[in-house]
């Protein structure tokens, strides 16, 4: 006989209304199951977001640290006082070098800087997503990479200064070239954005170079960098060493161009370990290039002890920081009305730039002669009349670090490492305060966000300045 009412009888045949309540009757048996899970959505969910909530917030917050010294109230045109210094990237060997780029190709900006001791460039960049975790390896072995067991030993093998050669040489602005000094193959380097490299300056009146150390383009796209010892182990006492002077050099924009479109000497990734015939192969490239760079290297000053940072002002068209330079003390019109010398300024100021095309500022980084000096930069390149635009030696006695690098901003005050951490000086060279990081500092950079950032020590720092 045939039973109805429960669940497994089937429903054909049966009238609408008794179709409809068997299914419900199917529903009905999982109602307490949908219950409960939706009370573990409920509950679940949101702890799930506020957990992202907070993680996010725990890792995209920045540790802070330092402070900013004011010593001048013209420092608050610059920056605020009361601004903290944020640790945006740390865990590094000696941070240097630091180039703000603005990739056109990519869409994106980002910070590139050296590892000298752990011989790589990273990329520092402010992340678009969830997480804002910006760092990543840019470039391995760097600065040396031919001699594996050598890179071993150096105390500091890695590239150091790093500069984006100009899209006038390049031939346009999407292309990334990247102008490297590389302590432990002691020389400056093109990087091509395909990462093949090719060997700028390695020889100096036929003598290798010491390590070059960091570099600046001047207007005219002509290329000055720095080289001192410091890629040496025993710096000047080296046995390798074959200059006998710490130069600051300048490369002419033709022969970079020229440079450019050489064959490279092998992508920048090679593999450690070059068979003896590959050493060989390089022996050779190095000989030619010390053959080739025959009076391309051009040796500007050779009296400072230990040349280090160096950047231009801005361009001296305009006067830009003229009245700091020729016009800022009135000696030779000592009793003159303020328009009988604001007319005389104007005058010189004019002369000046007939003459003169920039300032260049290069750090001394001895422990013995901290200072910065400014050289005029003539139309043709040339310097002259180099002066000490800024001694550091008191502030040096009780304040870890000496000068290094340096940036110049576009109202021509000079941003400076140096005892203490960034000293920011006026045009005029008046120490208007310190941003005080706390650890040796090596060099800065600013980036079109607003900051400037700042390699120091093992960390990778940055300060928000004001735009001006």
């Amino acid at each position: 006989m045939r039973q109805y009412g429960n669940d497994t009888t089937p429903t054909h045949g049966q009238p609408d209304w008794m179709q409809e309540h068997s299914r419900m009757s199917r529903w009905t048996r999982w109602l307490p199951r949908l219950t409960a899970d939706r009370a573990w959505l409920v509950f679940f969910l949101p702890a799930l977001f506020s957990y992202l909530y907070m993680l996010r917030s725990q890792l995209n917050t920045k540790q802070t640290l330092g402070s900013v010294e004011r010593l001048s109230p013209l420092l608050d045109e610059l920056i605020d006082p009361a601004t903290r210094i944020e640790v945006v990237a740390e865990g590094f060997g000696w941070a240097e070098g630091p180039v703000w780029v603005s990739d056109k190709e990519q869409g994106r900006e980002y910070l590139l800087f050296s590892d000298v001791v752990n011989n790589r460039v990273w990329k520092w960049e402010e992340g678009g997503g969830l997480f804002t975790l910006g760092k990543t390896v840019f470039l391995e072995r760097s600065g040396c990479r031919t001699d594996a067991e050598r890179c071993a030993q150096l105390k500091e093998p890695g590239a150091n200064g790093l500069a984006r050669v100009p899209a006038s040489l390049v031939g346009n602005d999407n292309d990334v070239v990247l102008a490297m000094c590389e302590h432990g193959e002691r020389r400056v380097s093109l990087m091509r954005p395909d990462g093949t490299k090719v060997a700028l300056a390695t020889h100096h009146d036929g003598r290798r170079l010491n390590s070059p150390n960091d570099l600046a383009f001047g207007k005219n796209g002509d290329l000055y960098f720095t080289d001192p010892s410091y890629g040496l182990n025993e710096l000047e006492a080296s046995p390798e060493r074959e200059l006998d002077v710490n130069g600051v050099y300048r490369i002419r924009a033709a022969h970079v161009k020229k440079t450019l479109l050489l064959r490279h000497d092998g992508p920048a990734l090679a593999t450690d370990g070059l068979k003896k015939q590959q050493q060989q192969q390089q022996r050779d490239l190095q000989q030619g290039d010390a053959q080739q760079q025959q009076g391309a290297v051009e040796l500007l000053e050779g009296d400072m002890s230990r040349p280090n940072g160096i950047a231009f002002s801005p361009d001296f068209d305009g006067y830009v920081g003229c009245d700091a330079y020729a016009c800022s003390d009135g000696g030779a019109l000592p009793h003159a009305s303020v328009r009988q010398r604001l007319r005389a300024a104007t005058a010189v100021c004019a002369s000046l730039a007939e003459r003169i095309a920039a300032w260049l500022y290069v750090a001394n980084s001895d422990r013995a002669r901290p200072h910065v000096r400014a050289y005029k930069v003539s139309k043709s390149g040339r310097l002259s009349e180099g002066r000490v635009f800024f001694d550091a030696t008191p502030l040096a006695a009780g304040r870890v670090g000496n000068p290094d690098g340096l940036k110049v901003d576009a109202k021509g005050n000079v941003f400076a490492t140096g005892p203490g951490g960034v000293l920011i000086l006026s045009p005029k060279g008046e120490h208007l305060g310190t941003v005080l990081t706390g650890v040796k500092t090596g060099n800065v950079a600013f980036g079109s966000d607003g900051y400037l950032y700042i390699t120091a020590n093992d960390m990778l720092q940055r300060v928000k300045l004001r735009r001006s």
